[in-house]
């Protein structure tokens, strides 16, 4: 699956309130620097904390890993490819075409909600 495709599954998962944290909280890449064997300091919330609310700290492989794409491989999963985006476009940029795609999905499901009672009334 390519990472644009792993990004816009996990974001199309997402619930209204884990949605609503996506858009109007701060994420960051490193996601995996609260593992135990890492010695640096913590750099998150990430998309996957921020999303699930992790904010003290459990932004962590455990979330993660529930959220990869593939054959349990870390490196095709949510976090990693979030991580390799930032990496690529900058955090900010890389933040702010997230919310756009969601917010774009959020729409469609509004819409196609709208659609759909509009033919049950009728």
């Amino acid at each position: 699956m390519s990472h644009a495709r792993v990004l816009q599954t996990y974001l199309a998962s997402l619930t209204e309130i884990e949605a609503e944290r996506v858009l109007t909280r701060q994420m960051r890449p490193g996601a995996y620097s609260r593992r135990p064997d890492y010695k640096g300091d913590y750099v998150g919330p990430c998309l996957v904390g921020t999303a699930s609310d992790a904010m003290g700290g459990g932004c962590i492989s455990e979330h993660c890993d529930v959220h990869g794409i593939g054959q349990g491989d870390v490196y095709s999963g949510v976090e990693p490819t979030y991580d390799r985006a930032c990496r690529m476009l900058g955090t900010e940029r890389c933040n702010a075409l997230i919310r756009d795609r969601l917010l774009s999905i959020m729409v469609s499901r509004r819409l196609t909600s709208d659609v759909a009672e509009t033919v049950e009334v009728a």
